[in-house]
């Protein structure tokens, strides 16, 4: 039963990059419905074989936020939307309360990362389909069928320095060729995506490239270079244009814009905080009160701005301190986990300063992988220490 349940996680891990694609009726999302089977299997393996969960440091924290979200309800301006966040924030606590009980082994980890790149895989690859198919999502912009493309971009985006890291760890040849080539494929569905704010998470994430490139053979370096060079010049063929007109804009929009007028969002709800700025207008509620109050419908397209409306000071605050449990965990690590980790929580930041992803499961997968990650290294540290 051990085994089944930790498959059946390990397949929701695997959906939640093309969650969107696939919608049950009458059910929601796939993961939805993989993620209901998941936690059915995950519970029966824990009565059966008599398990006790690891309630670390990072799970109190979260429990405390969690806690402060559900008292909010009773403040709530938007009961009913503040109901489905606490629902989705309970259904996020047993999702990390699971992983850290069944990912508890060095390859049960790497495994959860193939099966994260494996799903960025698909909906990459429907983005292409997308757009030689000449299917947009929008006005000569292409995603997976039922996602943003800034959303999807993101997704794809803090996926490439772990399929580096990948390919650093794994030794099968097969393997490392697979996950190598997610960069340059996860490249072009970013592109056709025409999400600034992807490309340069994606830009970000090739960091780790030329940062761990000396750990490699002579060889391998060479083919890596060679390898970059092939892909761009067939991205220079095959990308278009327009897609690469946009990309161009992102320096001038950033300093000289309104990224697309979302300062002008901003703006609008940090007016809206500051009528309530303590304890906000309850989770889940600041879109319905954006419109209330302006007749339209935005969302924030800023996780930090939306906790900050939601929960106010106190909400961000316990935030902030889940933040800081993880960036805290990243100095636990070794040298090229730390490097790692600490790329892909940057990515994931510059991401959530354009998206509402304080309830999205790649947040909470990233932050209880670094848990995860942390408390291995801790544990062989102690080995070392104990055999010396």
């Amino acid at each position: 039963m051990n085994k089944i349940a930790f498959m059946s996680l390990l397949l929701l891990v695997f959906v939640i990059p093309f969650e969107n694609m696939l919608i049950v009726p009458g059910f929601g999302t796939i993961s939805r419905v993989v993620g209901a089977f998941s936690f059915l299997f995950c519970f029966l393996s824990i009565i059966i074989d008599k398990k006790q969960f690891t309630i670390t440091n990072f799970q109190k924290k979260v429990l405390v936020f969690i806690y402060f979200s559900v008292c909010s309800y009773f403040w709530s301006v938007e009961q009913g939307e503040s109901l489905k966040a606490i629902i989705s924030l309970i259904q996020i606590f047993i999702f990390i309360l699971l992983m850290i009980e069944f990912f508890d082994s060095p390859q049960k980890k790497i495994n959860s990362i193939q099966a994260y790149i494996a799903g960025a895989y698909v909906s990459s690859i429907a983005t292409i389909f997308m757009f030689f198919t000449k299917t947009e999502s929008f006005y000569l912009r292409y995603s997976a069928k039922g996602f943003d493309p800034n959303d999807l971009g993101v997704i794809l985006a803090v996926g490439v320095p772990m399929a580096w890291y990948l390919f650093l760890t794994l030794e099968s040849k097969l393997l490392k060729t697979i996950f190598s080539l997610y960069i340059p494929i996860c490249g072009f569905a970013v592109v056709l995506t025409s999400s600034r704010t992807a490309f340069v998470v994606y830009l970000i994430g090739l960091v780790l490239i030329p940062w761990t490139v000396f750990s490699l053979t002579k060889l391998t370096r060479s083919m890596t270079c060679f390898f970059i060079l092939v892909v761009l010049t067939i991205f220079i063929y095959v990308v278009p244009p327009s897609s690469i007109g946009r990309l161009l804009t992102v320096v001038d929009e950033s300093m000289f814009g309104s990224l697309n007028s979302r300062t002008l969002i901003w703006e609008n709800y940090i007016e809206l905080f500051s009528e309530k700025s303590l304890i906000g207008y309850g989770v889940g509620s600041s879109q319905n009160v954006f419109f209330d109050v302006n007749g339209i419908e935005l969302a924030t397209h800023n996780l930090f701005i939306s906790h900050l409306v939601n929960g106010g000071f106190v909400g961000l605050t316990l935030f902030l301190v889940i933040i800081f449990e993880v960036i805290r965990k990243t100095f636990k690590l070794n040298d090229n986990e730390f490097k790692f980790w600490i790329l892909v929580l940057f990515c994931w930041f510059l991401g959530v300063m354009n998206l509402n992803w304080e309830m999205r499961k790649p947040t909470w997968f990233i932050f209880t992988m670094i848990i995860l990650f942390s408390i291995e290294s801790v544990r062989m540290k102690k080995q070392e220490k104990y055999v010396e």
